[in-house]
């Protein structure tokens, strides 16, 4: 026989549960970007079906992790896309939509159709691996990414990328990986004497030139 349980904790287990729903909340403009992405990237809703509008928590869709922010002006803890993991999706179109994931540690759409120039990234200052690579992105080397100041991994390879690198390149100083071969870069390779955890770099398949 089960003894009926102390209305003293079930009223702390209700408060606690409406404290924990109140002040946790999933960030709006999150949620916007999503779905914008997924109109330019999937316009036929077939790879992002389970990416809709109906949904309240994109935290569970496929290939999307969150993780928990505090926000200072509400006294609330908002749960941001921290991670964005979408691979070998024959995704297409632009990611600018992306650039508004201002939490985005982790980003790797590696083996899409995604095509046009890199945007400008520097919104994402909270991003670590930045996995672009086997794609179709044009235009120049996107000089944004070398000011983000947590990258340690950046795959550019496999695209249409042209013009020269950057010098500020060398202000990554925790590259672990560099990859940007198989493009259509140009000139010189900068100094890179600052990058000096580098670990694995690969600039072939251009038309550089220089020592490295």
């Amino acid at each position: 026989m089960t003894s009926p349980r102390s209305p003293y904790l079930l009223l702390a287990t209700a408060f606690f549960l409406s404290f924990h729903l109140s002040y946790v909340v999933h960030s709006a403009s999150d949620f916007q970007a999503l779905m914008s992405f997924k109109a330019s990237s999937d316009p036929s809703n077939k790879l992002l079906s389970q990416w809709n509008s109906t949904s309240s928590n994109p935290c569970t869709w496929h290939g999307v992790s969150c993780s928990l922010h505090n926000n200072n002006h509400h006294h609330r803890r908002r749960r941001c896309v921290s991670g964005l993991v979408l691979e070998d999706l024959n995704l297409t179109g632009s990611i600018l939509p992306l650039t508004f994931l201002t939490e985005l540690r982790i980003l790797s759409l590696k083996r899409n159709r995604f095509d046009g120039p890199i945007p400008s990234l520097s919104n994402l200052t909270a991003l670590k691996p930045l996995f672009l690579s086997h794609n179709k992105f044009s235009g120049k080397f996107p000089a944004t990414v070398t000011s983000l100041p947590h990258l340690y991994r950046l795959d550019l390879s496999y695209n249409n990328l042209s013009g020269q690198i950057p010098a500020t390149l060398n202000n990554l100083t925790h590259l672990l990986t560099l990859r940007i071969n198989t493009n259509n870069l140009r000139g010189r390779i900068p100094n890179i004497n600052n990058l000096s955890h580098l670990q694995d770099f690969n600039v072939s398949g251009n038309r550089l030139s220089g020592k490295i």
